[in-house]
């Protein structure tokens, strides 16, 4: 009994101990980097501002293009070159650093690739990063815009929510049908309110992305419906009277006042749980 007891007392200090040091480690390790990431977002800023200077904003060499593969691989490397980006682009390079984003293309289409292969986060984060540098180009071909199609079926909230917005940021029409063609087939009903904001942040002609869901009107579910009928208000009262003549528009207006009558009801009952 006695050497049990102590072969207890000294799994738990072995424990103790473990735990110290994995705390030490971690702290140590998230030290050196807080240190080490700004200084690779100035060797970053200075790699970009040289090959603006040397090359321009033309395509890169094969030599630079394995460089940058190498670094941006890594979301770590991915994130600190946004952040590097971002800096540049506020003392005035915007406009070089988006015609050298375009001019490669290839570069980002290839790490969008292999980042559409990684886990729920990463793919949020390259959605994100086709989103600022405007990737998703025209034509129903174009190969941002069909990976972020494939992303908005995805199971992550987050994943979606970027690739949505990939697709609003690119301006065109048919690929935000598309992708909500694509929602309604899978039966995914993603955030109302995200939904209409969304709409709402499109970048290219909104009275048109408005005539186009209208167009496919009957392709979405009473969900989607919804709110695209929020998009039309805010944007334009030129749908007013076709709304009226719908008939699933009564169908429409009864499910919005069960929603209220529902959160109105679920306010009061937890009063009292």
């Amino acid at each position: 009994m006695v050497f049990q007891v102590n072969l207890l007392i000294y799994l738990y200090m072995a424990i103790c101990i473990c735990l110290l040091l994995f705390n030490l480690v971690y702290f140590a390790r998230d030290f050196f980097k807080r240190k080490r990431d700004p200084e690779m977002v100035r060797k970053y800023m200075n790699k970009l501002c040289e090959m603006l200077e040397t090359s321009g904003v033309e395509k890169i060499s094969q030599k630079e293009e394995k460089f940058w593969t190498r670094k941006l691989s890594k979301s770590s490397g991915l994130i600190l070159f946004q952040q590097a980006v971002e800096e540049l682009e506020a003392k005035g390079k915007q406009e070089d650093i988006e015609k050298w984003v375009r001019n490669n293309r290839d570069l980002f289409y290839k790490l969008s690739s292999a980042y559409m292969k990684k886990r729920g986060m990463e793919k949020a984060l390259m959605a994100y990063i086709i989103e600022q540098h405007h990737l998703c180009g025209p034509g129903a071909r174009d190969p941002f815009a069909l990976q972020m199609e494939w992303l908005v079926s995805d199971h992550s909230i987050y994943c979606r929510e970027n690739a949505l917005y990939a697709l609003y940021a690119g301006g065109q029409p048919e690929h935000v049908i598309k992708a909500y063609h694509i929602l309604t087939r899978m039966r995914i009903e993603h955030s109302s309110k995200m939904v209409t904001d969304g709409l709402l942040s499109f970048q290219g002609d909104r009275e048109l992305l408005a005539e186009e869901l209208w167009k496919n009107w009957t392709h979405y579910s009473t969900y989607y419906k919804i709110c695209f009928v929020n998009f039309f208000r805010m944007i334009s009262g030129n749908f007013t009277e076709r709304l009226f003549v719908t008939s699933d528009f009564r169908r429409l207006y009864q499910y919005q006042i069960w929603i209220k009558f529902i959160g109105m009801f679920y306010k009061k009952i937890s009063i009292f749980l």
